[in-house]
């Protein structure tokens, strides 16, 4: 009976740290996508700005 409660923790433990991780990587890889996204948007908005003199243009809207 032990044996059985010694390898049923040992089960437990393993699981949540295999849990852990793929959360880990799964919440990594959300925070690299979105800081990819986030910074390829500001680097357009400073590339539009250094075109236009440091203003935004005007865009004529319908």
């Amino acid at each position: 009976m032990q044996m059985m409660k010694k390898l049923q923790r040992r089960f437990i433990m393993i699981t949540m740290g295999s849990l852990a991780l793929v959360v880990f990587i799964l919440l990594g890889s959300i925070n690299a996508v979105s800081f990819y996204q986030m910074d390829h948007k500001v680097n357009e908005e400073i590339k539009i700005l250094s075109e236009n003199q440091g203003a935004f243009p005007n865009y004529n809207r319908r």
